[in-house]
């Protein structure tokens, strides 16, 4: 039930560390004072209290899996000293938002998965801080009324977006304007009957390589240029 500094002393030469699916509540923020090589911290499946101050002190640690672990709130301390984190997963916990400052200090995260989170709401600047994310992942949440020009305006080096069933019913052309590296982007089971998917998609993603349209409900009919530009596509999935 709680992970203490003197659990792990001595262990210098610790590099990953699996908790998962236990009954953790609590995790000294010095826990792996000892282990200054430390990489990957599972920890996904544990009922985890909230945490006011910094959640874990590792200026190694490049990937934290924090899945469904019941978290209802982050504070913008929590990553604080863990500044060279690569990889995050906080899916399936209830966040509801994502607010501004909380991710201001992954300068380095590459992949960022937020799925099953019943977010409502991303601040517009939620986002600012990490330019070097290529991998967002915002599945099944409830994303009606995010500016998502705004909220990708900084993910310049993007190159996977996954917002499949997460309550979409309209992307305006400019979405991602911002976002010209974009490989892979996976709309589906989103209710996107008018998407103008030439204007939105097709015609400024000239790098995509595999878009899902899967059960959109699209009613077209699609324009004779719609994916004009994207000529690098190897997957389309228009089923539905």
């Amino acid at each position: 039930t709680n992970l203490k500094k003197e659990s792990f002393a001595g262990l210098s030469y610790l590099l990953d560390a699996d908790f998962s699916g236990n009954q953790i509540r609590k995790v000294d923020p010095d826990a792996f004072r000892d282990s200054p090589g430390l990489i990957t911290l599972e920890l996904q499946e544990n009922p985890l209290d909230p945490v006011d101050g910094p959640f874990l002190s590792s200026m190694t640690l490049l990937y934290l899996d924090l899945s469904d672990c019941n978290l209802t709130r982050l504070s913008s301390q929590f990553f604080a000293n863990t500044t060279s984190l690569n990889k995050l997963d906080l899916s399936g916990n209830p966040l509801t938002t994502m607010e501004s400052g909380i991710l201001n200090s992954l300068g380095s995260l590459e992949d960022l998965k937020l799925n099953r989170c019943n977010l409502t709401t991303i601040s517009e600047t939620a986002f600012r801080n990490l330019t070097n994310l290529k991998t967002l992942e915002l599945s099944q949440n409830y994303l009606t009324m995010v500016q998502w020009s705004v909220v990708l305006k900084n993910l310049v080096l993007l190159d996977h977006l996954d917002l499949r069933k997460s309550s979409l019913t309209n992307l305006p052309d400019d979405a991602f304007i911002h976002n010209n590296w974009l490989r892979s982007v996976v709309l589906a089971e989103n209710e996107l009957r008018d998407l103008d998917v030439g204007d939105t998609l097709g015609h400024n993603l000239q790098h995509l390589d595999s878009l899902d349209l899967s059960n959109c409900h699209l009613k077209g009919p699609l324009s004779d240029d719609a994916f004009a530009n994207a000529t690098k596509l190897r997957t389309l999935i228009l089923s539905g």
